[in-house]
């Protein structure tokens, strides 16, 4: 019987990895860069204007959170020590790789199971005959839910709002 509720729990564990959604949200207006899966992952992007080395990604793994720098500088913590040096005598094994079938199609199919539910973006290249070129071309690639705009007043706006889920991922790269 026990086994039985762990099974089930594991289950619905399982099935909400499988179907919680997985929201990539970023605003260049509010300055919000969001990653979320559910409960379980959520990250965001605070950028530092002053000093970009400051600049943080802020997660939350299962409600434990903790900061990541990616631009500050790693301290080489083997200096002064020996690297290994090879023996004469000894060859190195090659390990056999065994290649992905199809890669590009693969990829192609995993870009194609995320959903776009917001494109947004609002542009000024600083160059009126620029400017001028993409106009007609942004009103035509604009449908739906894309949303191209060109103006003149020196704003560069862009929103984004992309989903996907486990199921879909997976059923993409099995395909």
């Amino acid at each position: 019987m026990v086994w039985l509720i762990l099974i089930f729990i594991l289950c619905i564990i399982l099935s909400f990895l499988f179907f919680a959604p997985i929201q990539l949200k970023i605003n260049s207006n509010t300055g919000q860069y969001l990653l979320n899966w559910g409960w379980i992952l959520q990250g965001r992007l605070i950028p530092d204007i002053e000093e970009i080395t400051k600049s943080k990604i802020q997660f939350n793994i299962f409600f434990f959170p903790f900061d990541f720098y990616p631009l500050k500088k790693k301290r080489n913590k083997q200096m002064g020590k020996d690297e290994k040096k090879d023996i004469p005598g000894k060859q190195k094994k090659d390990k056999k790789r065994i290649p992905f079938k199809h890669p590009i199609r693969r990829m192609w199919n995993l870009l194609r199971s995320f959903q776009v539910k917001v494109f947004d973006v609002n542009i000024d290249t600083d160059d009126y005959v620029a400017n001028a070129y993409l106009f007609p071309a942004f009103q035509l690639l604009s449908r739906g839910k894309r949303h191209l705009q060109v103006n003149f007043e020196g704003k560069v706006e862009m929103q984004i709002w992309i989903q996907n889920n486990g199921i879909r991922v997976l059923r993409a790269f099995f395909r």
